[in-house]
């Protein structure tokens, strides 16, 4: 599973470029979320699903999550295997104009002036110009754009401006919603913080039955989230439980009452014990050192 994201990830990072060949790019990126679609029609968890530990993701890194999470939501709503390939390779290039931006905004973002935030809110524009030139027109193509011009287009303050008459794709809002939630799970609040967040103070910009398909595909405790038990261990979540989002699958950390793991169960990973349930996520502050965290 690791090999097939880190593959996913040099494609990405390949096809999402500044430099990327014209033409023919939407074709491969089909292909390289195929595995992802696959997996999750057939109610697996996609390899790399959450978002990284510690430290900002490179562009590459943030596009795969994105559509990961976005084909997850996705297949929550039913759709086909055609249409979330479509949504797969649309989520790819979603953030494709902030390449063309990318000498003015070299900070990171908490680091930005005003004038630089005007700058960052130009990149769906840029996006659907980049996409247009460098993709045959056809439907493929046309949805990519849509995603990239509208995927900020949903919550408190959306942007770019549209026509008071226009019609957002909900491929758009799929992709709006994952990257909301990969977006803060990838700074300084944790995957279930994240949740907490898009849910409450940004849910009112997402239509409910979105919001409901993002909680089954995560759960209650997104993959990558930190949680500590009723015995006092504590376990990294790896994926989600089809039948209960609140027993998630996951690799053990440590033992009862945080007590170091025995070497013959050091990375043991499975479903969450049927004696066991979930106390509390933990707070990013609180998570175990990265020597201790073997997630």
């Amino acid at each position: 599973a690791m090999a097939t994201y880190q593959r996913a990830l040099q494609l990405v990072e390949l096809f999402t470029s500044p430099t990327r060949a014209a033409g023919g790019e939407l074709r491969h990126l089909k292909r390289i979320v195929q595995p992802l679609v696959d997996a999750a029609l057939g109610g697996e968890a996609s390899p790399g699903f959450a978002p990284g530990a510690a430290g900002r993701p490179t562009a590459g890194e943030h596009a795969l999550q994105v559509a990961m999470a976005a084909i997850q939501v996705g297949a929550k709503l039913g759709l086909d295997r055609r249409t979330l390939a479509e949504l797969g390779a649309g989520a790819l290039l979603h953030d494709t104009g902030k390449a063309g931006l990318a000498a003015e905004l070299r900070e990171p973002p908490a680091e930005w002036t005003p004038a630089q935030h005007e700058i960052a809110r130009r990149h769906p524009l840029e996006g659907l110009k980049q996409i247009a030139r460098g993709s045959s027109l056809n439907e493929s193509s046309m949805s990519a754009m849509r995603i990239a011009l509208e995927h900020h287009t949903f919550g408190p303050q959306p942007y770019p401006s549209l026509p008071a008459n226009h019609t957002r794709s909900p491929l758009s809002e799929i992709v709006a919603i994952a990257d909301a939630w990969v977006t803060l799970a990838s700074g300084d609040r944790s995957p279930h913080e994240a949740l907490g967040a898009v849910l409450g103070p940004l849910g009112a910009g997402f239509d409910p039955a979105v919001r409901a398909a993002l909680v089954r595909a995560l759960g209650l405790y997104p993959p990558g989230q930190r949680v500590e038990l009723d015995d006092g261990s504590l376990a990294s979540v790896i994926h989600a439980c089809a039948t209960d989002p609140a027993r998630p699958g996951i690799e053990w950390l440590t033992g009862p009452a945080r007590q170091p793991l025995a070497a013959e169960t050091s990375g043991s990973a499975g479903p969450l014990p049927p004696e066991r349930h979930i106390v509390r996520a933990l707070p990013r502050a609180e998570w175990p050192a990265p020597a201790q965290d073997a997630a």
